[in-house]
């Protein structure tokens, strides 16, 4: 037994190609000529996606609706020591390498002001905005056990996925250390509907009893959580807060604490020389300041997408072929993207999903 793959799809449509004397409505591509004749009938009736000879190892058992109760953990963001010095140092580079036209740039900057810009920012910082301050722990538990009350409909995922289907949160949970503070979507995010959705395309695996969802963004904008939970759970002046972050960076000073003695920034990348005067450098500083004010704390950009995925499990207690829940996998989890994905901070979902049809 084994999964049907791209080289057996291209088999497949290729002889239905052949025998119909043309791909496609207009002679398109093959996998048009697989959606017009819906191979995923012709075979097993669980499209391409399912195993040759029936469902024992497909996600037919998760196929339904399910009413879903997870906890997430959005901490590791202010775990991670994301300082202000380190936001606004990524910021400055950026806005001084976009005047240099060569791959290499952002990496010989950063390497040049890092050292120096991060150490001078960090040390003018706020206390209450420093990475173990009682607030900024605060946060960081009120953000550690995030309570989403969803809904998850799965149904068969057509020629490339066992499953596809959609995720719709209905309300957020936190609690403060004091009492549980509940929100609905709309309340939160910039956005006019009662629910965020995301969309999940998940393969069955050998075993007959997981899933592997694949990674998918789910409409949780970081920035914009930490805001309201600053604002609403902890009763903090968040605007307040950005405000004193700002009032502190005098770029001026900064950028005489780079510079010392010199009158530019002098480098080298891909064999050709650069200079960057006084002028210039505090230019761009005032920028990546005004950029800091349209971030919750300063720090984290309004809109910082989150990203989950990971191996789910499908709970069939009677054996009678259909999952009664569904649940969490050890590795299911995924990413808050204030950083590059390789290094982002990493987040934990732990849910229980009950059968409902």
């Amino acid at each position: 037994m084994f999964r049907i793959n791209d080289v057996l799809l291209m088999g497949l449509t290729t002889g239905f190609c052949m025998a119909a004397m043309g791909c496609g409505k207009d002679g398109g591509s093959l996998r048009d000529a697989a959606a017009d004749a819906n191979l995923g009938d012709m075979v097993g009736g669980g499209g391409l996606g399912d195993t040759i000879g029936g469902d024992e190892h497909s996600g037919e058992p998760a196929k339904g609706r399910f009413s879903v109760s997870s906890t997430w953990d959005l901490s590791a963001p202010l775990g991670a020591r994301h300082t202000l010095g380190d936001v606004f140092t990524d910021v400055l580079v950026s806005q001084l390498a976009s005047t240099i036209p060569s791959d290499g740039a952002v990496e010989r900057i950063d390497d040049l002001v890092r050292p120096t810009i991060k150490a001078q920012v960090d040390a003018l910082a706020p206390e209450a905005l420093r990475p173990d301050s009682p607030l900024m722990e605060d946060l960081a538990r009120s953000l550690a056990q995030v309570e989403l009350v969803s809904e998850l409909t799965l149904e068969d995922g057509g020629l490339t996925n066992d499953l596809k289907g959609t995720e719709r949160v209905m309300v957020l949970r936190f609690d403060n250390g004091q009492e549980v503070i509940q929100a609905t979507p709309d309340e939160i995010f910039s956005t006019d509907m009662a629910h965020i959705e995301s969309t999940w395309k998940a393969q069955a695996n050998g075993d007959g009893q997981s899933l592997d969802v694949a990674g998918h963004r789910v409409e949780i904008r970081f920035g914009q959580l930490v805001q309201w939970v600053l604002e609403n759970a902890l009763e903090q002046d968040g605007a307040a807060l950005v405000r004193q972050n700002l009032q502190v960076l005098e770029c001026d000073s900064i950028v005489d604490g780079l510079l010392g003695e010199h009158s530019e920034l002098g480098f080298e990348v891909g064999g050709q020389r650069y200079g960057m005067e006084r002028p210039e450098i505090v230019e761009a500083c005032q920028r990546a300041k005004e950029a800091l004010g349209d971030r919750a704390l300063g720090l984290f950009a309004l809109d910082t997408r989150v990203e989950v995925g990971g191996t789910v499990l499908m709970v069939d207690e009677d054996g009678d072929g259909q999952a009664e829940a569904l649940t969490h996998g050890p590795d299911f989890g995924g990413f808050v993207a204030v950083a590059p994905r390789a290094i982002a901070p990493r987040l934990t979902v732990r849910f229980e999903a009950t059968r409902i049809d």
